[in-house]
């Protein structure tokens, strides 16, 4: 999981998104990776329709960004409220209304084709999605991040296509929606791949809720609609209309770009299915995040030739770098459908060293009766979990073959310790892979188990370091 140093250590020097982390920090204690991926999606809506990275399929200033983190303790939609707000005094046109459809998207990009839209709770778009009701706008959602053209004429309408699109979007979801709502069609089909991921959790606690202070949010606000501003007035009168021709990478800038490209390469080659599509798309993360911070530094607004430098790069691979962490370590957690996630919440649910009252195992999985005892009568046929009967109640406890079966489960996850992507001055670093044990946990000692009882029919269970009197173990 992401820690704040390193997320510092990862930004710019000076510019507008290392203001506006230090800014949003101040408000919430929300882990501040969140406001990276706040602060350049408002970056995203300052640079012109027309401002590209010349790569073959050039490569636009538009942003799909993602939070990751716990229900409510994470603070997920208060930091994405604070990137909203500075948006709304700075360009208010720029928030549109959160389409109900794929038709409904399509009229609002042709209305705004330059507009960022906020899902502050994505958990409920990926439910509809799964299912069934948001298929058409996911699809819609995969080709708007590659700036293809949206729309098309019909009988009714002649509107024809929306030729350049720039649509970005700023998203937060909780770690057990997104694998409750995601099938590995969304993960290898490159879906999630679109979003550039950050997933962490508070490390700081703010007893009392922080004042706003007005006076840096209408700063921010004004810096930000200078950085809209496309006017410029060079040294000798004359005005120029930014921005100026790209002409790629620096001969710094590029040599810097490979180092990091092989290195992350072979740090993410024992990464699981699941992720390999977000890894092939980071290098396209990489070149959004650059182009953004130059025209955050300003380079990219002279209004001439220009080319991004040392400078640029080396935070937009550190922030890249921060985004494969958090996709490899999500991806190791997300199981491929739903009765494999099934199976995994009921694991989560019965413990390690002490047995677990059936009615536990079903109020911490969350699922009907009946489904619970169809997966724990599967877990127990594979003996990775035992049954504890006492006075015709009945408990389970995980056996060590667990071992087993979740490496069955997670064939596809990475092999080895997840990489230690580093700070940019550790870019070059490649960790060697730690190759996974194959021998299994020894079995519990009996003075190791913890008994928990159910001894009424309230949620209050009774814990013991022997098994009562009665007590069969299978």
């Amino acid at each position: 999981m992401l820690t704040e140093t390193e997320v510092w250590e990862s930004l710019p020097s000076h510019g507008f998104l290392r203001a506006f982390v230090e800014y949003a920090s101040e408000r919430t204690d929300a882990h501040i990776a969140y406001h990276v991926a706040g602060g350049l999606s408002l970056l995203a809506q300052c640079v012109p329709i027309q401002y590209e990275m010349p790569y073959a399929s050039p490569i636009r200033g538009n942003l799909f960004a993602m939070v990751v983190g716990g229900s409510s303790k994470s603070r997920k939609t208060s930091s994405i409220s604070i990137a909203a707000r500075v948006l709304r005094d700075a360009l208010p046109s720029a928030l549109q209304e959160t389409p109900g459809s794929s038709e409904g998207l399509i009229e609002s990009v042709r209305r705004e084709p330059k507009q960022l839209i906020l899902y502050p709770e994505f958990g409920e778009f990926l439910s509809k999605a799964e299912e069934g009701y948001f298929q058409a706008m996911k699809t819609a959602l995969t080709s708007a991040w590659d700036c293809m053209p949206m729309g098309r004429a019909t009988v009714k309408s002649s509107l024809g296509e929306i030729q350049n699109p720039r649509l970005s979007v700023l998203a937060a979801v909780a770690t057990d929606l997104l694998e409750r709502h995601t099938e590995e069609s969304d993960w290898t089909g490159g879906f999630i791949a679109r979003f550039l991921t950050f997933y962490g959790e508070p490390e700081r606690t703010f007893i009392t809720p922080p004042i706003d202070d007005a006076m840096k949010r209408m700063r921010l606000a004004e810096w930000l609609r200078g950085l809209a501003d496309l006017s410029l007035t060079l040294s000798d009168g004359s005005v120029a209309h930014a921005p100026g021709v790209c002409t790629g990478l620096s001969p710094a800038a590029e040599r810097l770009w490979h180092e990091w490209a092989v290195g992350e390469m072979e740090k993410c080659r024992d990464a699981g299915t699941r992720v390999q599509a977000s890894i092939a798309r980071a290098t396209s993360h990489a070149a959004k995040i650059a182009i953004l911070l130059a025209w955050d530094i300003g380079r990219a607004r002279s209004g001439l030739q220009w080319q991004i430098g040392i400078e640029e790069v080396r935070s937009a691979l550190a922030i890249t770098s921060l985004h494969l962490k958090s996709v490899i370590e999500l991806g190791d957690r997300v199981t491929g459908s739903r009765d494999m996630r099934d199976r995994r919440a009921v694991l989560n649910a019965i413990g390690k060293d002490r047995a677990t009252p059936l009615g536990a195992v079903i109020r911490r999985a969350g699922l009907l009766k009946r489904r619970a005892d169809e997966i724990l009568s599967t877990l127990v046929e594979e003996h990775a979990v035992r049954q504890v009967s006492s006075a015709g109640k009945v408990s389970f406890i995980q056996s060590p073959e667990e071992a087993r079966a979740l490496l069955r489960e997670d064939a596809a996850a990475p092999q080895g310790e997840l990489p230690d992507f580093g700070t940019p001055a550790a870019l070059q670093r490649v960790a060697a892979p730690v190759p996974r044990s194959s021998s299994l946990p020894a079995p519990l000692p009996p003075a190791a188990l913890r008994y928990s009882v159910d001894d009424d029919d309230d949620d209050r269970d009774m814990e013991c370091d022997e098994p009562p009197a009665g007590i069969r173990v299978h």
